[in-house]
């Protein structure tokens, strides 16, 4: 009996410093564990939505990690493009960390990429302390979209999650409400800008805190109430946290992808 030939995809997930994987190897008290517990080098959230997608969807996942610490959609627009076009080209192997961005390829490389996920809003949110409105974090975010599209080609599927801001330890209240609220507004605009393509451009709501610490629960073995999502800093997640996002974003897009893929044949 012949076996059935897995699909390869290719997933690149971009953005600020969820995407260089800021908080991964940190236990949630502020220590470094060195490595995940798979003991696998490179940010959690991309590696954990290949693994996703690759679980959902009988698929051989290669992936990319494209992170730029800091950057707000402006500076994705000045960096990002030019770095997903060498990576969609197939230039470079495996990317060196440095203090601005970081680079991390999965299982080699091929030119022709079917999911981006873009990572960003919380350091455009830190702009309306000066002014900066979330109209203008909608206007640029659809700008840059449309320039990954430029990029990947209108078949890719490029996908906008909501940042589950609720599981971060650093705001005591009412702090801690005015900041949710706010980034409510920022993650609205996601789901506005989605709506402004005609396909392939997916915003995914957060998860709740309950979901992901069952989604890390039934990954880790551990009981769901005693899980820790956030690193030390008290705003990045920890591996579990990446984990549980990732994991999380990978099955909302499932179909997005399975329609995008279907399209092509």
């Amino acid at each position: 009996m012949r076996a059935t030939r897995r699909r390869r995809l290719v997933a690149v997930v971009a953005g600020d410093s969820t995407a260089c994987g800021v908080g991964c190897g940190d236990d949630g008290r502020g220590r470094t564990r060195g490595e995940t517990a798979a003991g696998e080098a490179g940010p959690t959230l991309a590696r954990a939505f290949a693994r996703g997608l690759g679980e959902r969807m009988t698929a051989d996942v290669e992936w990319r990690a494209l992170g730029f610490k800091g950057a707000d959609v402006r500076g994705l627009r000045d960096k990002l493009i030019p770095a997903l076009r060498e990576a969609t080209e197939g230039a470079g192997g495996r990317g060196d960390d440095d203090d601005d961005a970081s680079e991390r390829d999965g299982r080699g490389r091929r030119a022709s990429v079917d999911a981006v996920v873009i990572m960003c809003g919380l350091n455009d949110l830190k702009h309306s302390i000066v002014g900066r409105r979330s109209e203008t974090f909608r206007t640029e975010l659809r700008e840059l979209v449309r320039e990954v599209r430029d990029v990947v080609g209108d078949e890719c599927v490029v996908v906008l999650p909501a940042t589950p801001l609720e599981a971060a330890t650093l705001f005591p209240p009412p702090l801690a409400w005015v900041a949710t609220r706010m980034n409510d507004l920022w993650d609205e605009q996601k789901a506005h800008v989605s709506r402004l393509f005609a396909h392939n451009v997916l915003f995914v709501s957060k998860p709740s805190l309950d979901a992901m610490r069952e989604r890390a629960a039934k990954h880790t073995g551990r009981v769901a109430e005693s899980i820790s999502l956030i690193c030390g800093d008290g705003i990045h997640p920890n591996d579990d946290g990446y984990d549980a996002w990732a994991r999380h974003i990978a099955d909302e897009c499932v179909p997005s992808l399975e329609r995008a893929l279907a399209a092509q044949k």
